[in-house]
């Protein structure tokens, strides 16, 4: 799969959550307060999507270069040392992100039998989103590091 695939395809994904998260929350509010009642299982929903929402734009921000990072210092370095420290902030970010997977996947396993109170679904399934996105900023900062192997450290495109 390349990589404009799996872009288009997770920010289509996010477009997708960030709507039915909209629309679940619109609709609460309508039912709530022209109708004085309420939909019971929306809030749940509406915080699933939450979660998955924020846990894919990572990946979105991962790959649009647009997390914080202060390298004041490490500009001042030569190219080289530069390379090393990005390349080093790099391997200790997919080291962070294989113990996420592997600690996700306990969670998803531990969690698989237990229901949301409101709309009964695996638990397991909303916590999937933990070892997914780890594993979709793995890709994306294997693609950064690759950039900064090559000496770039420009603004992303």
């Amino acid at each position: 799969m390349g990589w404009r695939v799996l872009d288009r395809t997770l920010n289509l994904a996010v477009c997708v959550l960030y709507a039915g998260l909209t629309v679940i929350a619109f609709a609460q509010v309508v039912v709530r307060y022209l109708l004085g009642g309420s939909i019971p299982w929306s809030e749940e929903a509406a915080r699933f999507l939450f979660i998955w929402l924020s846990f894919l734009g990572f990946s979105v921000t991962m790959n649009r270069g647009g997390h914080v990072g202060v390298d004041f210092f490490v500009a001042m370095f030569p190219a080289k040392v530069r390379t090393a420290a990005a390349l080093l902030c790099d391997a200790l970010i997919v080291g962070f992100l294989i113990f996420f997977i592997v600690r996700g996947m306990d969670v998803v396993r531990v969690t698989l039998y237990n229901r949301s109170p409101a709309m009964q679904i695996s638990m397991g399934y909303v916590y999937l989103i933990l070892p997914l996105s780890a594993a979709l900023l793995i890709l994306y900062t294997l693609r950064v590091a690759r950039r900064h192997w090559a000496g770039d450290f420009g603004p992303w495109k």
